[in-house]
């Protein structure tokens, strides 16, 4: 199984996504909590909590 990263295109954010695939197919896809989208997420969502 190999795992590739991308950028989700559902909103234009530009969130980072990993991408599992087995022989070619998708297996599943998760969030990328190392992307720099999403670092800078979680930190101006925990300035305004």
């Amino acid at each position: 199984m190999s795992v590739v990263s991308s950028v989700c295109c559902y909103c234009g954010t530009g969130c980072g996504v990993l991408i599992e695939a087995d022989a070619g197919n998708i297996a599943s896809v998760r969030g990328d909590c190392a992307s720099v989208c999403d670092l800078a997420w979680r930190f101006f969502a925990d300035k305004t909590s």
